[in-house]
């Protein structure tokens, strides 16, 4: 089957076909400003600081816990706060580890 020429001046001339990613005439869309390269690579120690952080955000909610057990809080209390705790550390913790 023969397909007519494109013609470059005109976008989605004759013979150009439709792309679902919406390309541009001069290639893939742009990256978003502050993207990181689709080949950025691993940075050396990152599994060495996530082990120790999330021991040390165990450790951060153990103490959080004894101190309110140690006070005589409800233990739903203490559950609560421990869990908040832990989880907004995680956060910030996964946060650095991706940035």
């Amino acid at each position: 089957m023969h397909r007519p020429p494109r013609d470059p001046g005109r976008p989605g001339g004759a013979g150009a076909r439709l792309d679902s990613r919406a390309m541009t005439e001069t290639g893939p869309p742009a990256k978003p400003a502050g993207a990181p390269p689709a080949s950025a690579p691993p940075r050396p120690g990152l599994g060495f600081l996530g082990v120790f952080g999330w021991l040390g955000i165990f450790g951060i909610g153990a103490a959080v816990g004894a101190i309110l057990g140690a006070a005589d809080v409800a233990g739903w209390i203490t559950g609560l706060v421990v869990s908040a705790t832990t989880v907004t550390l995680g956060f910030f913790l996964r946060r650095s580890l991706v940035a």
